[in-house]
This record gives C-alpha cells, sequence and structure tokens, in this order.
C-alpha cells in the first residue's frame, strides 16, 4: 500500500465512520510507480443513505476532509454513478479496498 495512504489509514477509516461511508476503495495512480509529489489521490466510495443525509453535502464533507488529511487533491468517484462502460472496467480492474463498514 501506498506510503501516504497507510500513514493517515486510522483517520481516513475515522472519516468513512462519521461520513457514512460503505466501502472505500483506491485507483489509479496512487497503486502504481507514477504516483508522485503532485499526484491527486481516486477514490471510489459508496455512501449509506438515508431520509436525513443530504447527498450533496455528505460527497463535498467527505472530499474536502479526505483532502485535508492527505494534504493533497482527491477525486472522489461515487460507485454508483460511473456510467462509463470503459472507466468503470478500468477502475474495476485496478481498485483496491480501503475501508468497508
Amino acid at each position: 500500500m501506498n506510503q501516504l495512504l497507510q500513514s493517515n489509514l486510522h483517520k481516513i477509516e475515522e472519516l468513512c465512520r462519521a461520513n457514512g461511508v460503505i466501502r472505500l476503495d483506491v485507483f489509479g495512480s496512487v497503486l502504481t510507480e507514477d504516483f508522485g509529489a503532485e499526484s491527486d489521490v481516486d477514490f471510489l466510495v459508496l455512501f449509506r443513505r438515508d431520509a436525513q443525509t443530504n447527498a450533496f453535502h455528505q460527497y463535498f464533507d467527505f472530499k474536502e476532509a479526505l483532502e485535508s488529511v492527505l494534504g493533497r487533491k482527491v477525486d472522489l468517484v461515487c460507485e454508483n454513478a460511473i456510467r462509463n462502460p470503459y472507466f468503470k472496467q478500468e477502475v474495476e480492474e485496478t481498485r483496491k479496498p480501503l475501508y468497508a463498514a
């Protein structure tokens, strides 16, 4: 696992619990040798939804919290929002789990 993720895993898990995350996976360059100081971190998320949850706030609050913990830009993709079959296949082939409720 990438050192940035490993060293912040406990904080990421706390954020997941606090923000109604069912599952959080990582994909993209963070899993490769191409990951550098300017690279963003790509996450795939599945949120718990209920009548009292504002999906907009849930998404952006979680994204901003991840960026704050990691100290870099985060691309946060909702698992159920992927429509492009090629992108979906790429994500499915490379994703690695970080958190599961």
